[in-house]
Parts: structure tokens; sequence; C-alpha cells
């Protein structure tokens, strides 16, 4: 093998890759792929992909190693990441090599291409990305079986390998239970890594048995950075309200802020039913109180299996973009493994998912840059109702749960313990509840001994919005290339009146903890019209 130094200058070279170290988990699943299979359950975002693509330079003579995925989002990502360095064995190819003798069939010439790498045995591919199904046909495990190809490949990936219990279980993708077999057709010593971000140990076990596979790599779930919190929403039945009812006073709260925040309201997914995702984003984009105020439709969006691919593509870019204006996505399930979006700060539930499994992927798509971030659930009796066969046993303790911390009550379900020396004010609502530091025993979270107070007079909000405006109005007019400067510059009118409400604001490490993205020049600025104001005798 390799040392680790030249492996990464050879990566970095052939993949126009970066990366100068590997973490503690990443450096052992590289080292035990050389001799053994290796099951890995890292959690999200700790860099799973950057293992996969150092894998074909683990020998001197760089190789090639399979990647099984069954989510085609996953895939394209990937396929962008390697470029020309991978092919992706999509249903067009099997297509193609089916109909290999028919001259009057249409197909691309990515295709075309990729069976003329194939059958040619191109050694400048490192990696083969393909769904279970498509691996397993005939056709393909025909020319990968030939020596030249046995040769080249040394590694199979299966990611997201919990898929093999979720799915390959059931009629809808048995192939999944199929996967263990694509050593069957290949060298005997080809080692075989899954990698997974939510496995308990029972799946764990059982996904080993599956693979015939023994070590094992893991590492705690717990994201540090992010505080959970679960909120009871208003019931659904019994006369109060009907369903619409308690869904919007849920949502609307979020809505107000959006529309006062604009591109300044903390990048946001809520995961709400498939049926909800259309009617929610309607009256996002409608939720205007006065006649003549900034329509919202640049802020929102909606992300699900239904979608066309061209509108996921391009929802999935703008949530990437740092500066784009789409702050909130109405989503289901399908927004959820293989999206890695840095600056997400929020994750809301509206009603619990099924699994923990299921629950750790979606929150652990927030705070990914490593800032503080917020998952929080809502729920009602209807939702946790005993008739909701799907939902699992744990998934619906932890949100009955009110006295045991949530994040030992998460971690403790995937084999690990919490730590002992947690921040008990980021750490989640039960344990905010027992914390003792200035913030939570001063009220209004003032940053010294003298006291803020909650809210101006209305003499001093009046003052305050009006030199805010003017101070927004002049850094917007500096940009005049755009016609609607505040979505780039995110100062709004709405959202001067919003501080101007809020004097605890003039505190510039709250100001920019809660609008991380804001330029530090306006956070500053913004800082010091407060506290002018604050200093008024009026």
């Amino acid at each position: 093998m390799a040392s680790l130094e030249t492996l990464l200058l050879r990566m970095n070279s052939e993949m126009s890759s970066q990366y100068t170290y590997l973490k503690d988990k990443q450096e052992q699943c590289i080292k035990l792929c050389q001799s053994r299979d290796v099951l890995a359950v890292l959690p999200t975002g700790y860099g799973k992909t950057v293992i996969i693509q150092a894998l074909p330079y683990i020998e001197e003579d760089s190789k090639c190693c399979l990647v099984i995925n069954g989510l085609n989002a996953i895939i394209e990502e990937q396929e962008k990441r390697f470029g020309d360095r991978c092919i992706n064995i999509t249903d067009e190819v099997l297509k193609l090599l089916e109909k290999d003798d028919n001259p009057d069939l249409m197909h691309s010439t990515k295709a075309k291409d990729t069976i003329s790498r194939l059958k040619n045995v191109d050694l400048s591919i490192r990696f083969i990305l393909s769904h279970p199904e498509n691996i397993l046909h005939p056709k393909i495990k025909q020319m990968l079986m030939t020596e030249d190809w046995s040769n080249h490949i040394t590694h199979v990936v299966i990611d997201e390998a919990h898929l093999v219990l979720a799915w390959g279980k059931q009629e809808f993708r048995p192939a999944y239970m199929k996967v263990g077999l694509i050593k069957t057709f290949l060298k005997k010593d080809t080692k075989i890594l899954a990698l997974t971000a939510t496995a308990n140990l029972a799946a764990q076990k059982q996904i080993k048995s599956v693979l015939q596979m023994v070590d094992t790599v893991t590492e705690s779930p717990n994201r540090p950075n992010v505080f959970l919190e679960v909120l009871k929403r208003p019931p659904s039945t019994g006369g109060v309200n009907c369903t619409e009812d308690a869904m919007f006073k849920t949502v609307d709260p979020y809505l107000h802020k959006l529309k006062v925040e604009g591109i300044n309201f903390p990048k946001t997914i809520m995961y709400v039913p498939l049926k909800w995702c259309g009617v929610l984003h309607h009256r996002a984009t409608t939720f205007q109180e006065e006649a003549g105020e900034e329509e919202m439709k640049p802020y929102v969006s909606q992300y699900h299996a239904p979608q066309s691919k061209d509108m996921k593509a391009l929802i999935t870019h703008r949530m990437h973009e740092t500066h784009d204006s789409l702050r909130l996505v109405f989503a289901t399930e399908a927004y959820g493994t293989g999206i890695d979006v840095p600056d997400i700060k929020q994750i809301i539930h509206v009603g619990p998912p099924n699994t923990m499994e299921t629950y750790v992927q979606e929150i652990g798509r927030c705070g990914r840059n490593g800032q503080q971030a917020t998952a929080v659930l809502y729920y009602n009796n209807t939702d946790i109702a005993a008739n909701k066969e799907a939902l699992k046993s744990e998934m619906r303790e932890y949100v009955k749960n009110e006295d045991r911390c949530r994040r030992e009550f998460l971690l403790g379900y995937f084999g690990f313990n919490a730590p002992t020396n947690r921040d008990k004010h980021k750490c989640c609502d039960i344990c905010k509840k027992s914390c003792s530091c200035d913030l939570c025993s001063n009220a209004s979270c003032s940053s010294g001994s003298e006291e803020i107070p909650m809210k101006y007079s209305k003499k001093k909000q009046e003052v305050a919005k009006h030199m805010l405006m003017q101070y927004f109005h002049a850094e917007n007019n500096l940009i005049n290339e755009y016609v609607f400067p505040h979505l780039h510059t995110g100062l709004s009118d709405s959202f001067a009146a919003s501080l101007a409400s809020k004097p605890a604001y003039r505190n510039y490490v709250k100001l920019s903890e809660d609008f991380p993205m804001l330029k530090g020049s306006y956070l500053l600025n913004i800082s010091n019209i407060l506290s002018q104001v604050h200093t008024m005798k009026i």
C-alpha cells in the first residue's frame, strides 16, 4: 500500500482535489480496506465520499472500484465529482447492450461511450457507478468477469448500506439482498466497503450477515452544534382545529419570520408529508398581509419525489449557492440522502419520521459548516397515534420523552454515549431547562450586568426603524447592477422594522449569531445604530 501522503498526492493530482489530511476514521477505513471487508458507520457530513475517492489509489498502480447505490441523486453527484474518471451504468446503457443489433435505435453519445470504455477495458476508469440491479445484469457481469477487468477492480463500495435492509427485504428492490454476490464474478481478493450513516447495533449485525463481513468502523452520529427540540403543535382533531388549522398554526410563524427577514431568514428545510408540500408552498408564496408587499416566491420552494429531475436539480443547485435567495424548502424524505449543503441552519419536522435512522439522517443535513444549528420536531397526538403502524416505537418514545436528554436518547439508540461535558444551553430543550449560564439566568439575554429591555418604547422603535432604513437604502444604492438590491444585501425595509423592535440586537455577538449570512460590516453598523438609539433620552 502507498503511504497516505503519497495516496493523497496521487489522488489530488488525478482528481484535481485538494485534500491534505484524513480524519481518523477515514484513515482507518482506507487502511482496513487494503486487506479485508469493512462496514463503516459514519455520521452525515463526516466525509464518506473521500474514502470512496481514495480507494483506487491504495495500490501504487491506480485501480478501479465499483460503487453501488440505489439513489439517483447520489449517483449524479458522484458522477459530477469524479468526471471522466468514472462511468455510470444507466438503464440506457443496458438497453443499448440488449439492442446492440438494432441500428435504428436512438441512444445518447454518453451511453455509447460508456459501452465502448467497458468493452475496451479503459484502465483510466477509477469508478464504475451503478444501481444494484444494473451491475448484476448478465451483460455487465459478462464484461466485468474478463481477466483485464478483474485485475483492474480492487474494491466494491455499497454506499448507503442501510438500504440493503430497508429495501432488500421488500419486493421493492430485491437486488439489494444480492449485492454480496458481486464478489462471485470478480477476483477473490476484491474487498467490499459498506458505508452508511445510520445503523444501530442490530442493523450493523444484519448488514454484515448479508454481505458476509466481520470488521466494523464506527463513529458517533453526535452533532454537538445542533440544538435538539421537540414541541407540541395544535391538535388536528377534537373540534378545536381541523387538519389544515393545525398545520397552518404550526407553519405560519415561520412564514411571518421569513416575510420580515427575507434573505436573512436562516436557510431551512421543513419536512412535511407529501400532500402538504404544494399546499404550504402556495400558502408561502401568497403570504402577503398588505397589497404591494414584497413577494415571497424568491425565498421558498418544494422538493419531493413526483417532481421532475430538472426541477430537483435546480432546487439542489440553489440550496448549494451561498448567496441564492432560496431560504425555505418544504420537503419530503426525498430531500435527504446524498444532499450536502453546508449552511443549512434549521431542520423542522412537522410530524415525526417513522424511524430514528431517518430522523438522524435528516437532522444531519443542518450545521455542516460547524456553526450552531437547530432541529425542531413538532407533533400532536394524531402524529404519534397507536394506529400509525409504520411509526417505530423508539421514535414515538423520543417524541414523548420529557425528562431524558434528547442527545443521550438518540445516541443511546445507536450504541453511543453522549459527551458528559456537553453545553446544556446548546444541547436540547430538556437540558436547557436546567442550564444556569448567564443567558439562561438573565431573561433579557444581556451580555453583561446591564439589563437590555425586551422592547423599546414606540418612539424609540420609530427612530431605530428610520435610522436603519436610511442606512439600508444607502447600502442598497451602492449596488446598482441589481433590480432588487435588498435580495442581494438582505437589507430590506421589513428587516429594519423587525430589528427596531429588538434592543438585544445592539449586542454584536447576538446579532452575528442570529444572522451569520450578513456581511460583517452590515452587522457592525446595525449594532452601532441600535446602541446609539439605546442611549437616546426619548
